[in-house]
């Protein structure tokens, strides 16, 4: 039988036993910080009435990947429309007019595009930055995407595992004072703080229901899919931006490689079904944690 205490144990547990509890502990509130995260990511705003379905592209792409994704799939459409043409290396102009069938976005890039613009200034023009803005309340408020307060709160469920990381720094402390090696119990405690600090900084940006409703419009229109090359010039505007809404960059070079070399759009390793991506300076947008040790000889919990 295993003897929990002995003359000199660190806090009265051996290091072999406290490093099995530790392991434990940080395995059991690893799960706990997972399926609080999956609960808080959970949309509780009421399901849409039939017939309302996400399918304006504007909203799929930024469901999918943002501000700088839903910027590109509306100059793909424009550029299809024949309302926007290249102005050089990542610049972009507006030609001829835009009638009211366009969307509120498209109509402030070709508003702020009159003149040459870098293609990837325009998500932060006003015009652009408001049209973007009302996308994201929209999405927010039918629960498809998380408010920034959700999102915090998502973050905040790492709390339990930093308590997890100050007991085995307080052991390791106690444990290294009373001249016990503790080379393990830092190795667990390393993982533990990686785990807790990924969680502390990410947090999904899609509910539940957003994931379920990009997978459908993925399944629905497959038939723009970049493995398939569809002619955007047959598909027609609105299909040019559900492509590249749904399925990325990759979608964008399939089609008009050329568009997207001007366009300055970040080209995927494989025109896969999976890729976001849009410019090739931004930036694309969880974590997961682990945490069990070993143990071979005495003391090494501390």
């Amino acid at each position: 039988m295993r003897v929990l205490a002995a003359t000199g144990d660190t806090w009265g547990i051996s290091g072999p036993v406290f490093l099995e509890l530790y392991a434990a502990l940080a395995i059991i509130t690893g799960i706990i910080t997972v399926l609080a995260r999956r609960s808080l990511a959970r949309s509780h705003a009421p399901a849409p009435a039939p017939g309302t379905d996400l399918v304006d592209p504007d909203y799929v792409a930024y469901l999918h990947d943002g501000p700088e994704l839903t910027v590109l799939a509306a100059l793909s459409a424009l550029h299809v429309a024949g309302r926007l043409t290249s102005a050089g290396p990542r610049r972009v102009q507006a030609t001829g007019t835009i009638g009211t069938d366009a969307g509120e976005l498209q109509q402030a890039i070709h508003l702020c595009a009159q003149n040459p613009i870098r293609s990837a200034k325009l998500a932060s023009a006003p015009p652009v930055a408001k049209a973007l803005g009302s996308i994201e309340d929209r999405l927010i408020g039918v629960g498809l995407l998380l408010s920034a307060g959700q999102r915090t709160r998502i973050r905040m469920t790492a709390c339990m595992l930093w308590a997890v990381v100050a007991i085995g720094v307080l052991r390791s402390i106690a444990g290294y004072q009373a001249g016990k090696p503790i080379s393990f119990l830092l190795a667990a405690l390393a993982v533990v703080a990686v785990g807790a600090a990924v969680f502390s900084v990410t947090a999904p940006r899609r509910t539940d229901r957003g994931k379920a409703e990009l997978a459908r419009q993925r399944s629905a229109h497959a038939s723009l899919s970049p493995k398939l090359r569809p002619h955007w010039r047959v598909y027609g505007p609105e299909a040019a931006a559900l492509g590249v809404a749904i399925f990325g960059a990759s979608a964008l070079w399939a089609a008009d490689p050329a568009l997207a070399k001007d366009l300055g759009a970040r080209q995927m390793l494989s025109a896969g079904d999976s890729g976001g991506g849009s410019w090739s300076g931004g930036t694309a947008g969880g974590g997961g944690c682990g945490a069990g040790s070993g143990c071979g000889g005495g003391g090494c919990g501390g």
